[in-house]
């Protein structure tokens, strides 16, 4: 069983998500785990792990998958997710 604040980061951050998502703005790795760590401080939460497993288990639990975006979003300068990879 997992932590309430555990479960309300995890739906913060998959809210988060699904809105830059939505504005086709790719939404790298780091940049989940960076907007996690924010959702985490706020609720007192000082030893929040936010390691490739979380995230790992964030992707598979919200079928996330990393894959491109089309339309517009191929045109998004490449630099502007610096450290995607």
């Amino acid at each position: 069983m997992r932590h309430k604040k555990s479960v309300d980061i995890n739906e913060a951050v998959l809210e988060w998500f699904k809105t830059v998502w939505a504005k086709k703005i790719p939404a790298c790795g780091p940049m989940i785990q960076h907007k996690a760590k924010e959702f985490a401080d706020p609720l007192g939460i000082e030893n929040f792990s936010v390691s490739n497993l979380w995230l790992d288990r964030f992707r598979i639990r919200n079928n996330i998958t990393c894959r491109s975006l089309c339309g517009e979003a191929a045109d998004v300068d490449p630099s502007s997710c610096e450290g995607c990879h």
